[in-house]
């Protein structure tokens, strides 16, 4: 599994990929984990998409651990949610936007955050849980072949 950038709406960002080439002893690199609540980014990739979100969407504000949230309402109505995906060697997995940006209650307004964090001091980055909501993931271990595909399950609750 070769993740080798990240594309924001349809524009591949500049990340360099060997920012997700797995290291040998497993420090570094791109990994799926099922048991992070959130994906997040080592600090080189988050910053280059901290900084595309914010020559699209304007100045973020930092909320309870979230470096990119706006204001509920007020930055969707005059441009679209952004959209986020991971680019594998041969294949872009495109993230559903409700499972990118959630709604978050502060108490002087209501705000939507990006449900990525940055990687706390590691150079690891790990596609978390969130992300993976209402998406069939699968390994073909005979032929070391990874499979992402959106579905809609039938008794989900979206985020």
């Amino acid at each position: 599994m070769d993740v080798i950038g990240i594309r924001v709406n349809a524009v591949d960002i500049k990340v360099d990929p060997s920012v997700f080439a797995m290291s040998r002893d497993g420090r570094a690199g791109f990994v799926i984990d099922s048991g992070y609540e959130f994906t997040s980014l080592s600090n080189v990739a988050f910053d280059v998409l901290k900084n595309t979100l914010y020559e699209i969407l304007g100045t973020p504000i930092t909320y309870a651990g979230f470096e990119i949230c706006y204001q509920f309402g007020t930055v969707w109505r005059s441009k679209p949610k952004p959209v986020i995906g991971i680019m594998f060697r041969g294949w872009l997995f495109e993230l559903d936007e409700r499972n990118v940006w959630g709604k978050m209650d502060n108490k002087n307004m209501r705000l939507e955050c990006l449900l990525v964090h940055r990687s706390p001091g590691i150079k690891l980055s790990v596609l978390g849980a969130a992300q993976l909501f209402n998406v069939n993931v699968g390994h073909d271990l005979n032929n070391n072949l990874l499979y992402l595909q959106p579905m809609k399950c039938p008794t989900s609750v979206d985020p």
